[in-house]
């Protein structure tokens, strides 16, 4: 017997959070970040790629430990 191919389908709602754009210094130059926002309270955080990609060219250092510097700037 051969099996039957199936589809599942579900609805999902999405919603769309308040984003504001930051900005912190590294040592090797400014980078920008989303800051998104439920309410007062801050649910994520994200570096904006072009930038910590432009420094990670520039400096030679991995794409990933430059997104970490940057965070932990914002954070500290």
């Amino acid at each position: 017997s051969v099996p039957t191919l199936g589809i599942r389908r579900s609805t999902q709602k999405r919603a769309i959070l308040d984003r504001t754009m930051d900005r912190v210094q590294t040592e090797y130059g400014a980078v920008r970040l989303k800051v998104a926002k439920k309410g007062n309270q801050i649910v994520n955080v994200q570096p904006e790629y072009e930038d910590c990609a432009t420094l990670a060219r520039q400096q030679n250092i991995p794409l990933m430990e430059i997104q970490k510097m940057v965070l932990q700037a914002w954070y500290e």
